[in-house]
């Protein structure tokens, strides 16, 4: 059984991208936690939020990381049957080390998007009001950790 996870810049590309590979037979991740089902994203705050620290560095920390191990084995697909299946959560970029480093079968697609296209994305849809230097350097951030993996 082969795991897929679409990481990157938030994006509806992400979101698109799920959805066809989801209508070409990847099957979708479940999250149990504490009997509740989860979304991915809200796996990754609930991660961050027990933890107390911010996943982006939790492998420079051995104790965090193995109990990030842990709920990392919490995540499985609904059919059981299934030879792939995955999700895709921007977040994900953050934990891509711990995914690796426990789950042998994970893989990732990792999609890219120059500075322009996303400056100006953002600028378009975003209700938040950064700067333009704001949203280039969430683009640097996220793409210098798609490289560092």
């Amino acid at each position: 059984m082969k795991i897929l996870a679409v990481a990157g810049l938030e994006s509806p590309f992400l979101d698109q991208i799920e959805q066809v590979l989801h209508n070409a037979g990847l099957a979708p991740a479940v999250i149990k936690h504490e009997e509740e089902s989860l979304t991915f994203e809200e796996w990754h705050d609930t991660v961050n939020n027990n933890l107390d620290i911010d996943y982006r560095y939790v492998k420079e920390n051995a104790q965090y990381h193995n109990k990030l191990a842990l709920k990392i084995a919490k995540v499985y697909s609904a059919d059981k049957n299934a030879s792939l299946w995955g999700w895709a959560d921007p977040k994900t970029v953050w934990t891509l080390d711990l995914w690796l480093d426990n789950k042998p079968n994970f893989h990732a697609l990792l999609p890219c998007f120059s500075p322009d296209r996303w400056l100006a994305s953002r600028l378009v849809a975003d209700s938040q009001n950064l700067l333009a230097s704001d949203y280039i350097e969430q683009w640097l951030e996220v793409h210098q950790q798609l490289l560092r993996v």
